[in-house]
């Protein structure tokens, strides 16, 4: 922008649309790898204060795992261990341990726990392994559990006795937790 006698007709719409760095989520997905740093301000300032993204926790995942992998290619250990440390969904965050723990060697700062029950029951019924992790964490442990038994779930994941075992291991958690 050009400093100048004129400089007072532009508004401040005009000054923040100059200050952001990517139109929209396909813009930042292109760019990111060439400004991250500003790419996460970005991300972050979008996701507080832009009505199409505010509060979308699913969006938000989304950018942090593009930021994450483009820290862990590019060696930068600082930044990878902040996204770590923000992400706000526990197994979202284990798998981000995972990605840094390869590139960087122990991750030692802060680990989020699954806080089965805390959040406000829905209606989302339980058809799938995310939909069975939103169920434990609302604390809907006895419609996760059928949907787990259930003849169709067992047929469907026959040949993945590893996704059984793990929502079984989850549920058995849950309870635990909960108590």
């Amino acid at each position: 922008m050009i400093e100048g006698k004129f400089d007072h007709l532009i508004t401040d719409n005009k000054r923040e649309e100059e200050r952001m760095e990517f139109k929209d989520a396909a813009d930042f997905e292109k760019n990111c790898r060439q400004n991250p740093v500003g790419a996460e301000e970005w991300m972050n300032r979008v996701f507080a204060s832009d009505p199409r993204y505010k509060d979308n926790e699913r969006w938000l995942e989304d950018r942090q795992r593009t930021l994450l992998g483009v820290y862990c290619e590019t060696g930068d250990k600082e930044s990878a261990a902040r996204i770590v440390a923000a992400t706000r969904q526990s197994l979202s965050q284990q798998g981000r341990i995972k990605k840094y723990e390869k590139f960087f060697g122990e991750y030692s700062l802060q680990r989020l726990e699954m806080r089965y029950g805390s959040k406000e029951k829905s209606e989302v019924p339980v058809i799938d392994s995310a939909t069975f992790r939103q169920a434990l964490l609302e604390g809907r442990l006895d419609e996760a559990e059928t949907w787990l038994n259930a003849p169709a779930t067992l047929e469907k994941y026959r040949d993945y006795p590893n996704v059984l075992s793990d929502r079984r291991r989850e549920l058995n958690d849950a309870r635990a937790k909960i108590g």
